[in-house]
This record gives C-alpha cells, sequence and structure tokens, in this order.
C-alpha cells in the first residue's frame, strides 16, 4: 500500500513537471542540438540542401578578418562598457543611500532608461547623433564649438565609443537597484562601529561597504560579461554593424550571417563558438568569486 501511494505521488509529480520539462526541452534543449548539428554543415535555410563541411565553418569563422574585429569590439566593450555600468551604478546609488532629499524622484530618473526598449533608445539616440541635424552637432555648432562635431556613428573610430555611451545610459540603472538592494541589506550595527572606531565616510565606503557588496559585484560582473555576447538591439539600429562592419560585434554577426546571407550553417558555427565562450567565462567567474 506504501509503495502504491509512493509510485502514485511520484506519476503526480512527473505530469506537475511535464509541461515545463517539455518547454524546456522544445525550446531550449532542442535548438541548441539543432544548432550545434547544422554548424557542420553548409545550409541556406528551410527547404535547402545539407551538405556535409566538418569543421569547415568553424575553420571559416576562425581564418576571416572579420573574427579579429568582432573580438576587438567585444573585449573593448567587457573592458570599458562592463566596469563603466557597475562603477557608475554603484556610486549613484551609494548617494542615493544616503537619505537625501528627492531620493525618489532619483531613483525613479535613473531606472526609467531600463525600461525603455533598446529599440526606442536606439531611435531617439539615432537622432540625437545624426551628423547634419543631430541634437549634440547642432548644440556644439551653436556653442560656436562646430570644431568638434563629428559624425558620430558613421566614424570608424567613434562608433564603437558612441555605442558604449547610449547602452551605459540604458543598463547604469539596473547596476543602481542591484546595489541598493545590496546596500540596504547590511546592518546599521556595522556602520555604526565603523563610526565609532573613527571611520570616514570614504574610508567607510572603500573599506566597510565595497567588501559587503561582494555579491553584487559578483552578480553584475557576470551578467554584464554573458550581456555583452547577446547585445544586438542597439547596435544594429544605429549602425547595423557599420560603418564597414567596424562595430560587429558577435549578435549582429550572427544575424547578418543567417538572415541576411543565408549562411545558416556558418552562423551556427558562430553561435557555437559563442556559447562555449559564455560557459567558460560563467564557470571561470564564478570559480574567481567563490574562491575570494
Amino acid at each position: 500500500m506504501t509503495r502504491t501511494r509512493r509510485s502514485t505521488r511520484d506519476v503526480e509529480g512527473y505530469l506537475f513537471v511535464a509541461p515545463a520539462l517539455l518547454f524546456f526541452l522544445a525550446f531550449i534543449v532542442y535548438p541548441i542540438v539543432f544548432n550545434v548539428g547544422i554548424s557542420f554543415f553548409t545550409w541556406r535555410g528551410i527547404g535547402a540542401k545539407f551538405t556535409y563541411v566538418g569543421l569547415g565553418n568553424y575553420l571559416r569563422f576562425f581564418t576571416s578578418p572579420i573574427t579579429s574585429r568582432v573580438g576587438r569590439n567585444t573585449g573593448l566593450l567587457l573592458a570599458v562598457m562592463v566596469p563603466a555600468h557597475i562603477a557608475v551604478g554603484l556610486i549613484v546609488a551609494y548617494l542615493l543611500n544616503l537619505r537625501v532629499r528627492l531620493t525618489a524622484i532619483y531613483r525613479i530618473l535613473f531606472f526609467i532608461p531600463l525600461v525603455i526598449p533598446g529599440v526606442v533608445t536606439a531611435s531617439v539616440f539615432g537622432m540625437l547623433l545624426e551628423p547634419s541635424f543631430g541634437v549634440l552637432n547642432t548644440l556644439l555648432r551653436s556653442l560656436r564649438l562646430g570644431i568638434l562635431a563629428r559624425n558620430w556613428l558613421g566614424d570608424t573610430t567613434l562608433v564603437i565609443w558612441s555605442i558604449i555611451v547610449v547602452t551605459s545610459w540604458s543598463f547604469v540603472g539596473y547596476a543602481m537597484v542591484v546595489y541598493l538592494g545590496g546596500l540596504q541589506g547590511i546592518p546599521d550595527e556595522i556602520r555604526e562601529a565603523a563610526v565609532l572606531d573613527g571611520t570616514n565616510e570614504p574610508q567607510m565606503f572603500l573599506f566597510v561597504v565595497f567588501p559587503l557588496l561582494k555579491g553584487c559585484h559578483a552578480t553584475l560582473v557576470i551578467l554584464g560579461v554573458l550581456g555583452v555576447f547577446r547585445f544586438f538591439d542597439i547596435v544594429w539600429i544605429l549602425t547595423e554593424g557599420g560603418p564597414a562592419q567596424t562595430s560587429e560585434v558577435p549578435a549582429t554577426l550572427i544575424y547578418r550571417s543567417a538572415m541576411m546571407e543565408s549562411q545558416t550553417g556558418y552562423a551556427g558555427a558562430i553561435s557555437v563558438v559563442v556559447l562555449i565562450t559564455c560557459i567558460f567565462l560563467a564557470v571561470l567567474l564564478l570559480g574567481s568569486f567563490r574562491r575570494r
């Protein structure tokens, strides 16, 4: 009787998780397996023939000139954009946590960019940075600083920096929210003890608050690093990876290869490389933070 009840309970449990499991298999596992499979073939999409090329797509990716450019852009985003988001978000959160006047309004103002869709953000900044009639260049000319006016999205040396500024404006609010939660979780007793020991405000921030936010640091670094590899909408709408693919990032290269050039097998190989890179970086970062 006990075994019958236990097996019935097990069946009920499996039935409860079956919908979620089927969804996971259909929309997560199967696409990954299918993508890995087509990466070994030349395939131009639905209705086209599969031609086995082995590691040909991977060799093409690693020997392509555009790969080094995408790597440089990705490295720049990791080295500049992620730390900028975290640093600015931490400073803003710390200042707002000091209970200054109009704190609620400031929090809303910094959080609003996060809830604005990337399409809207890119469209607005595209108009602001337009070289001839954009607000930024028009303002510079009106201040007799026309010499500083640039084609912000058309200059091969400036375009990636323009994109970094736009994304920093968009995502600083997320870091702020995470850090605010961490700051409000620090017990008042710790702060009071530090004050009694003669700690001033900069010392309080550097030696008391900052180490206690380790969990927030880890979360934001990992999400930021992984977010760079799926970064797509703002780049595509602003530049489509141009000019001359100088602002190409992994997601735009995958989209271009699969949707615009019908090189689905090649796009699948790039996706596999990006997936492996993300897994490696996530494991590396998690291990690093755990050791510390």
